[in-house]
């Protein structure tokens, strides 16, 4: 055997080593659901299996959403054996269509994407999706536009926060609503606007609002004064913000418990 013929053959033999690593081979990596209006989750799973060698474990599992769920019926593969990944994707309100991604990467260095595409009719429209004020007080409103083909309806909008005033006008009846909110002072706040809808048990939406100070321009920065701590002063004003953002976090977080 020539030397060139060797190493041919070595890099034969390495290349069928690597292949024989565990390896998952997956049944589909793609899945498409269609659901009714008024559907709240949809479930979906994906198997794999070990046709490697050796045993194979999965190191880790990320999503697109906080909105899905997943789970996976075993951590270690070995050769020859099955693993599911099962998941429950929890719909927003609206409807409409939208894609859903999970990557599961594994031990032996490779990640896979699995995606789950939804179609759902849409429930309802809401134009703009926040609202936000550069300390001012002057009234701001969302439309609120529902589908001929839907059955849902619009029965309360109030702000989770009573530094807002909420007045919510019918337009056309059980179609479309024009929703005015005001801020009651211009004092920075986070919080959101629920939108309670029907049918019963249906869950809440919610629109991101929030009032702010209006940052200095470098043609009205204050002149540096002796024993000022500029930097200090900005950190300190980033410190506020974070705490008002968490706050309101914690405000959404207790709302949605309560539903």
């Amino acid at each position: 055997m020539t030397k060139r013929n060797i190493l041919i053959a070595g890099t034969l033999t390495l290349f069928t080593i690597q292949q024989s690593i565990g390896a998952l081979t997956w049944q589909k990596t793609n899945s498409a659901v269609d659901v009714g209006e008024g559907v709240k989750n949809v479930d979906f799973s994906f198997q794999a299996a070990n046709t490697g060698a050796e045993a194979v474990s999965i190191v880790k599992i990320e999503k697109s959403c906080g909105c899905t769920a997943v789970t996976a019926s075993k951590d270690k593969i070995d050769p020859a054996d099955t693993v599911t990944i099962n998941g429950t994707i929890e719909l927003a309100a609206a409807g409409g269509n939208s894609v859903k991604t999970i990557s599961v990467q594994t031990s032996d260095g490779k990640t896979q994407t699995l995606s789950v595409a939804i179609s759902s009719p849409e429930s309802f429209r809401i134009s703009p999706g926040s609202l936000s004020w550069d300390n001012s007080v002057e009234p701001k409103s969302i439309m609120f536009t529902i589908p001929e083909t839907s059955k849902t309806r619009l029965l309360k909008s109030e702000a989770l926060s009573d530094r807002f005033t909420v007045v919510q006008t019918t337009l056309v009846e059980n179609r479309e609503y024009q929703i005015t909110i005001t801020p009651k002072s211009g004092q920075p706040t986070r919080t959101a606007l629920k939108l309670t809808i029907s049918p019963e048990g249906a869950r809440p939406t919610y629109v991101p609002l929030s009032v702010s100070t209006s940052a200095p321009t470098s043609a009205s920065v204050p002149p540096v004064v002796a024993g000022a701590n500029p930097r200090l002063d900005a950190l300190i004003e980033i410190e506020r913000n974070l705490a008002r953002d968490i706050r309101s976090i914690q405000e959404l977080i207790s709302a949605e418990k309560k539903q």
